[in-house]
């Protein structure tokens, strides 16, 4: 009898050891999870909830001394549909099919893949462009883009060079000055949360920018008029490529005008200081953070964002002036 409350107790003692012996490893392993591996966590619950879509920045434009554009920037559409905010698979379709020229059944494909974002064709014409946003339907999206343009065709096409699918340079002064033309990306930041009501088609929320904490409503013509002109910075051309102190304060470098500075959160992305105007009074003298050189911007560049105010981004107002 002795015996056999021995051979119990023993058991006892085994399997409680072994439920604590699984405890302590669970307990490890939540550790492990939520202090040495939160980072890598947070970020991907981010990346689930986040969707970016690329906003291709335009690039300078190249100009001879007499000031005739060799090289610019003609406007172009990237048209992708996200499948979780389509409501009418057919109409959507049928758009595709009329607008883009794509066959019934490979319009169909793309409307019904399953992905985050489902780019369908790139380089479109802006009219047709505006054509598909006419048409207002839920999980279209059209973003600008732009295509390099040469008026004078083939003119000096060896000495400017040329660019790439990516609209980056691939020889001559664009690869050259590469640097200097390819302006800054930007991004639209869409925030996707579950509805209440738990069903899995997503609530999409396009955060896009702030001011002062308050979000820029979309389709805000003074913010587009902003970032297009922070996107290309249509710098006219070198002035003094040194950037020493008296030419700096000759060009009113020293006590300029205005500075801008743009921010990725706390990173900052672009400067931009802004001097006294040129001898012609149309152009005035800039410099960007990170480059000694002293360009010449527009006027008229300088005018649209030294005078845009919060206000007109967040309400809206003044539009025609910013535009």
């Amino acid at each position: 009898m002795e015996r056999s409350k021995n051979f119990m107790k023993k058991k006892i003692t085994l399997i409680g050891a072994l439920f604590f012996l699984v405890f302590l490893v669970l307990m490890g392993r939540l550790v492990y999870l939520m202090v040495f591996q939160s980072q890598y966590y947070s970020q991907k619950a981010e990346d689930i909830e986040e969707r970016e879509r690329d906003i291709k920045a335009a690039r300078g434009r190249l100009i001879d001394a007499n000031g005739k554009i060799l090289a610019t920037n003609e406007t172009v559409c990237t048209v992708s549909v996200i499948h979780s905010q389509i409501t009418d698979a057919d109409a959507v379709t049928d758009m595709l099919v009329k607008e883009l020229g794509l066959t019934e059944e490979e319009a169909r494909k793309r409307v019904e893949k399953v992905s985050s974002i489902e780019r369908v064709k790139t380089n479109v014409p802006k009219e047709t462009g505006d054509a598909i946003r006419a048409y207002d339907l839920d999980g279209v999206k059209v973003d600008e883009d732009y295509r390099r343009y040469y008026p004078y065709d083939e003119l000096a096409s060896k000495v400017l060079g040329f660019t790439g699918g990516d609209n980056q340079g691939i020889v001559g002064l664009e690869v050259r000055y590469e640097e200097y033309l390819k302006g800054i990306n930007g991004t639209i930041l869409t925030l996707t949360k579950a509805e209440e009501s738990g069903s899995d088609s997503g609530e999409e929320v396009e955060t896009l920018w702030y001011v002062d904490g308050t979000a820029i409503p979309e389709g805000n013509s003074a913010f587009s008029s902003l970032f297009a002109q922070l996107s290309s910075l249509e710098l006219e051309s070198y002035w003094d490529y040194r950037g020493e102190a008296d030419v700096l304060s000759a060009c009113g470098l020293m006590e300029p005008v205005g500075v801008l500075c743009v921010k990725d959160g706390e990173e900052e992305v672009l400067t931009l200081t802004i001097g006294s105007l040129d001898g012609t009074g149309e152009s005035y003298y800039v410099q960007r953070s990170g480059d000694p050189a002293v360009y010449l911007l527009p006027a008229d560049s300088v005018t649209a964002l030294v005078e845009l105010t919060a206000e007109q981004l967040i309400e809206g107002e003044g539009e025609s002036e910013a535009s």
